[in-house]
């Protein structure tokens, strides 16, 4: 019996609250995980039982139980979700992935109370193809919300009874982020500043923060909030 799908089933376990943030806070380095990228703060790894053909987890290695409890008032969390953000796509890079997908559940979504950030790409397991949301902008009647560096806007064409794509207020795209830069920080805290404060106000059962960098792809630094 494999070790990896086990310690995996007890981290969905009930009794996961109890030691999974203080393992990846204090004990990753004994962990068994395929590592393919890794920093002080942050872990990647394979997914111990992918879903995709290509299934990656980026882990912070701190206590933080959700998305929802992140402070992004805090400058240290604003460096470590983004230094997550960073490690996955430098991988994504190293391993020639032109195309990809980077979420975090949240909610009854979330399934190990421990963040946790997937990178995914190609079909799932089963082989079923999934096409990633696109960036659309705003119907002219569109009602927009926004803070000083995102705006955010119900999806004008969702299957989904709630999806909000919200989005950074500059037009460079996502993968052409230089993450040392101050600037990029700002712009990606702002976007998750505002998702937290939709998810604050709808109060979504469960929900994901999902980012597609495809290739050849111009559009803005765009999230989907949807359910």
């Amino acid at each position: 019996m494999k070790l990896k799908p086990i310690l995996f089933k007890i981290a969905r376990s009930r009794f996961a609250e109890y030691f999974i943030g203080f393992a990846f806070a204090y004990l990753t380095r004994f962990m068994p995980l395929d590592r393919l990228w890794e920093s002080k703060r942050v872990v990647v790894f394979k997914h111990p039982v992918p879903s995709w053909q290509t299934h990656w987890l980026g882990v912070p290695k701190k206590r933080v139980r959700s998305f929802a409890a992140l402070d992004f008032e805090d400058e240290e969390t604003q460096a470590l979700i983004l230094e997550v953000y960073e490690g996955l796509v430098k991988t994504a890079v190293s391993h020639n992935l032109p195309s990809f997908s980077i979420l975090v559940n949240g909610g009854s979504y979330q399934d190990v109370p421990q963040i946790h950030f997937h990178l995914i790409d190609g079909p799932t397991i089963s082989g079923q193809n999934w096409e990633p949301e696109k960036h659309i902008p705003p119907a002219s009647s569109t009602e927009i919300v926004q803070n000083d560096s995102a705006i955010a806007y119900s999806h004008p064409s969702s299957t989904s009874d709630f999806h909000f794509i919200v989005t950074s207020q500059q037009s460079h795209p996502f993968g052409k982020n230089d993450f040392a830069q101050a600037k990029t920080g700002k712009e990606i805290t702002a976007v998750f500043q505002l998702a937290q404060n939709l998810i604050t106000q709808h109060n979504p059962p469960g929900y994901r923060i999902q980012i597609n960098l495809i290739k050849n792809e111009t559009t803005p630094l765009t999230f989907h909030l949807v359910t």
